[in-house]
């Protein structure tokens, strides 16, 4: 076997699978110097790359009774290379709560797909009076760098009846003023002054 077949059957056995070969191997020298060049023109096939998006972000549940079930969704696409495949999990979610998401990871998701609808269940603090915020972490497990992160807020209203009947006509009248006092800073105010 010469030295230029004994190189190029190593030099093949350690190029992947992927790529195409052509070579051509010239040795010269005499009997104390051997100089050897490598000719080689190759292609490689890149392989295609997914991108993970997330759509329906933030998710916000207001005048939730303490201890009730809320539900919501959001979407989750690949939104990279054709015919690239996403692999996605779960990677976590807020700590307040019980929560059930479904699915909670899918494999092979092609932007060709289109959105694939993720379902969120949370069964809600019994503590009245609270507001919580969090997000859910959603990420590529083939790229740890690649994740969307949705947003997650829920107030739990505060369970004594409102006995005042003006605050009651205003609350009424104007939802908007409603949903404002019901965020944490107005809280503990209105707990004690109704």
């Amino acid at each position: 076997m010469s030295c230029s077949d004994l190189n190029k059957k190593t030099l093949n056995q350690r190029l992947p699978s992927t790529e195409q070969i052509s070579n051509s191997l010239l040795a010269t020298g005499d009997e104390n110097d051997v100089d050897i060049f490598f000719d080689l023109d190759y292609e490689v096939i890149l392989q295609a790359e997914p991108d993970l998006e997330c759509s329906g972000s933030p998710i916000i549940w207001t005048y939730i009774t303490a201890g009730s079930t809320v539900t919501d969704s959001f979407k989750v696409k690949n939104d990279g290379d054709p015919n690239s495949e996403l692999d996605w999990k779960i990677e976590s979610y807020p700590e307040w709560g019980t929560w059930t998401i479904s699915p909670s990871s899918g494999n092979n998701l092609k932007p060709e797909d289109g959105q694939i609808t993720v379902d969120v269940t949370v069964v809600t603090p019994k503590d009245p009076l609270e507001s919580y915020t969090g997000t859910i972490k959603v990420v590529n497990t083939n790229d740890g760098d690649d994740f969307s992160l949705i947003s997650c807020l829920l107030t739990t209203p505060r369970n004594k009846q409102i006995t005042n009947p003006f605050i009651t006509f205003i609350l009424i009248k104007y939802p908007m003023l409603a949903r404002l006092i019901l965020t944490k800073p107005f809280f503990s105010f209105f707990h004690n002054n109704l």
